[in-house]
């Protein structure tokens, strides 16, 4: 997919916790966004959009800053440990497109 041909939009951060926890749910994973510092959208085609976010998680006995992505479409979930100091919009976009690419 070709990330320059679609239109990115950045999203205020206050919604991301609420987004991105009912994605957790609904996907069965563990942790629950408390704050998020980015939270993007990205229409596709039809009903699909792709999510991205970089938020505080809480796990049961830790938090940890987390990139999350989710496609409305298809299905894809991912939740990883985000980098230290890579919380630029352009690395949140690659996650995105590298982990819930759309169909």
């Amino acid at each position: 997919m070709d990330e320059s041909a679609v239109s990115v939009h950045e999203m205020d951060p206050a919604t991301g916790p609420a987004e991105f926890n009912a994605a957790i749910a609904e996907y069965h994973r563990k942790g629950k966004a408390i704050t998020c510092n980015k939270v993007l959208s990205v229409p596709m085609t039809g009903v699909e959009t792709l999510y991205g976010g970089i938020c505080l998680v809480q796990f049961e006995h830790r938090q940890s800053v987390q990139n999350i992505c989710y496609d409305t479409g298809v299905g894809e979930f991912e939740m990883q440990p985000a980098l230290k100091g890579i919380d630029s919009t352009a690395a949140l976009i690659q996650f995105v497109f590298d982990n819930c690419p759309g169909g």
